[in-house]
């Protein structure tokens, strides 16, 4: 029989090599590559070594009993012998160091144990072991203490393999999952990010590698000539071959430090780091590449269509700005299409390179400046004119727009794009900043401050340009711009987008380096993508009001089908309370009813419901504003006191107050409330009073008017 003090230092032990898994399960990431785990594994399991001798069994004085081979054994059967050398080591070594009668069995110990663990490992990947295997490893390990006493190695055989067999089987279960739920986070971003008919990377992967170009790295943007006529000569099905071919030539002419993309129809991009003679190089490769496809007609043509393709190669400068040299790529692209297609053209910011022997490539000098958005310019508002057609996406893509508005318009480094969300404007994308702005709210006077005096432009959506955009000490966007250690902005050019006569939008564009970025094509361009942007917005409306007037409609009809079923005033009431805290997901909804000079909550429901029969005054507060006017009123940082609703200047609720007969000298009142940042929407107070309009007329069925409400107070209160 074990004893408590054989039972609690092992226990102690296995409860550490949990925590440990759990905490080594954390280096696994789905975005780090494998071959920088080794390190970080080492050090894990050399500590995890050092932390596990801290609560050992000592059964005669020297002796040390713990789980301290765990790590190293584990790192052997997942990743071979000469892996986990570096851990045994730290064991050893520290064990020398404590000392002691133990020394050296317990060294014998870990060396058994060690061998016998890489005869069973033979090369294997995996931790699937026979159930025998771990016992035949840990009984090795008990051996050795034969040498001290008969007596402790016989507690030792049944003491050691089981508390390693436990500890090893639950570590390996917990690395085990983490393990598989990187495997399937890692396929989930690939699907994501991949191009379902090529393979290759997407259009979002490659905005996004595209923010972080190093310098001297490569672009080179290809199109396939004439696309348009072997789609109409041949079929759609011919045209997806021919895309799947030159997806195919990509990826068989890719070196393995280049990544390839389809982002568009039959627009593909490469990135490569390396020397210009490689990026050129691998750019005849893939034009000669697509050359020498063919692609098998579906059709009854006998002669199948033959390809080629333009292409347009950029380098990266000093600084790496994506958006630049996707521009200066997409130039010379289109300088090679104006050319007469088939063709290479190289473009350098600075001076053009001696020019290339070969026929078929061009050297062309593109300065940043000159850049401007040719042949993917149409790629890229086909993209939004798609997600404007697809409902479902727009909410997560907003990135994906902006990373586009900033490749297309020349001069832009940078941007961030609000929306107008309950009065308010709140970020919902930035491009070259910090994640940490996404959700930042600022106010519609802070945004018309930071556009400027211009009224009239603000309202007409007309392009701004300021040249080292400033905002006054202490302003929101100062703030937001110390607390995130944004870069300093040289010119800002900001676009309204205006739906109606309501700017429901601001387009921000940013360059960090020079005050004349923005020429008047870049107006141009921002202009035509902020009234894309209203454009989706107001089909984002359209599909909401149709929605909303669904949702309407439906809890109208359900509060019909209530009242059929309801003869007694409580009964029509209370249906109503609930439709009301149903339909515009309230937290609370309360009925007041008059009696004698106050009002008397009757129906209280809800998460926060008022006490029954609490008296509200009618001469005061809010109530008192709402009975006057007659008509439902919207209000913000309401409280109710426990005598009367006021209203502060911060915080607390939203509220909608709900008069139920204007026609009464002493009318009652529904009192609707939810939390203070989501206050109720105009649309929101009109299905409310239509729904008060019903309850009228319900109660009129019941009751003659002129009794009505004394009715209502009477049964409620009864």
């Amino acid at each position: 029989m074990l004893s408590l003090s054989v039972l609690l230092p092992l226990a102690y032990g296995l409860l550490l090599v949990i925590v440990l898994a759990f905490a080594a399960g954390l280096l696994l990431q789905p975005d780090m590559p494998s071959q920088r785990l080794k390190v970080p594994l080492l050090l894990a399991g050399a500590v995890s070594t050092l932390l596990l001798m801290l609560t050992p069994w000592v059964p005669l004085p020297g002796v040390l009993i713990d789980l301290r081979l765990l790590p190293p054994l584990l790192l052997l059967l997942t990743f071979g012998p000469r892996f986990s050398l570096p851990v045994l080591a730290c064991a050893v070594l520290a064990r020398l160091i404590v000392g002691g009668a133990g020394v050296v069995p317990e060294l014998l110990s870990g060396a058994f144990s060690w061998l016998v663990a890489a005869g069973l490992w033979r090369g294997r990947r995996t931790l699937q072991l026979a159930w025998w295997e771990p016992l035949v490893v840990f009984g090795a390990m008990a051996l050795p203490y034969g040498l001290i006493s008969a007596d402790l190695l016989r507690e030792l055989l049944l003491v050691l393999p089981l508390s390693h067999a436990l500890g090893l089987g639950v570590a390996a279960g917990v690395l085990h999952s983490r393990a598989q739920l990187v495997r399937l986070t890692r396929s989930y971003q690939a699907l994501a990010h991949t191009d379902p008919l090529t393979g290759l990377l997407n259009r979002r992967q490659f905005q996004r590698d595209l923010e972080h170009l190093q310098p001297h790295d490569h672009l080179i943007l290809l199109d396939i000539d004439h696309f348009k006529q072997v789609n109409d000569r041949y079929g759609h099905d011919t045209g997806d071959r021919a895309i799947q071919a030159v997806g195919a030539v990509l990826e068989a002419t890719l070196p393995h430090r280049g990544r390839a993309y389809r982002i568009g129809g039959e627009e593909f991009a490469v990135v490569l780091p390396g020397r210009p003679d490689a990026a050129l190089a691998l750019a005849q490769r893939i034009w000669q590449g697509v050359r020498l496809t063919v692609v098998v007609s579906g059709t009854d043509e006998h002669q199948p269509p033959s390809l080629t393709c333009s292409l347009g190669v950029a380098q990266a400068g000093q600084r790496g700005i994506g958006a630049s040299v996707f521009r200066r790529a997409d130039s010379a692209l289109y300088a090679a299409k104006r050319g007469g297609r088939d063709q290479i053209v190289v473009a350098s910011a600075t001076q053009a390179p001696a020019p290339s022997p070969s026929a078929h490539t061009t050297h062309i000098m593109m300065p940043d400046e000159q850049a401007g958005q040719h042949t993917l310019w149409a790629t890229l508002l086909s993209t939004l004119d798609d997600l404007g057609r697809d409902a479902g996406q727009i909410e997560g893509e907003w990135d994906d727009l902006l990373s586009s508005a900033v490749m297309a318009v020349p001069g832009a480094e940078a941007g961030s794009l609000l929306l107008l969300e309950d009065q308010e404007f709140v970020i919902r994308a930035q491009h070259n900043f910090d994640d940490r702005l996404l959700g930042q709210r600022l106010s519609v006077a802070q945004q018309r401050a930071w556009y400027g005096p211009n009224l009239s432009g603000y309202l007409a959506g007309l392009p701004r340009l300021r040249t080292e955009p400033q905002q006054p000490e202490g302003s929101r966007m100062v703030t937001l711009g110390e607390a995130y250690g944004l870069r300093r902005i040289e010119v800002n050019l900001c676009v309204p987008v205006v739906v109606g006569r309501e700017v429901v939008a601001l387009l921000n564009l940013d360059n960090f380096s020079k005050e004349s970025a923005f020429a008047p094509e870049s107006l141009s361009q921002a202009s035509a993508f902020a009234r894309k942007i209203a454009a989706l917005l107001q089909g984002r409306e359209r599909r909401q009001r149709e929605q909303r007037h669904q949702q309407e409609l439906q809890a109208l009809l359900a509060l019909a089908e209530a009242w059929s079923h309801g003869h007694s005033v409580e009964q029509v009431a209370r249906a109503l309370c609930e439709a009301l805290l149903v339909t515009l997901n309230a937290h609370s909804v309360v009925l007041l009813a008059p009696q004698d000079d106050a009002l008397m909550s009757v129906i209280s429901l809800g998460q926060v419901p008022m006490p029954q029969h609490c008296r509200v005054s009618v001469g005061e507060g809010l109530t008192a504003q709402t009975l006057g006017s007659g008509q439902p009123q919207r209000y913000l940082n309401v409280r109710f006191t426990g005598q009367r609703y006021e209203q502060l200047t911060s915080g607390g609720e939203a509220a909608l107050m709900l008069p139920l007969d204007s026609l009464d000298a002493s009318p009652a009142l529904v009192v609707v409330r939810r939390p203070g940042d989501r206050p109720f929407q105009l649309s929101e107070e009109l299905l409310g009073w239509r729904m008060m309009q019903m309850l009228a007329a319900q109660l009129d069925r019941l009751e003659p008017l002129p009794r009505r409400v004394d009715h209502l107070t009477a049964e409620l209160l009864a």
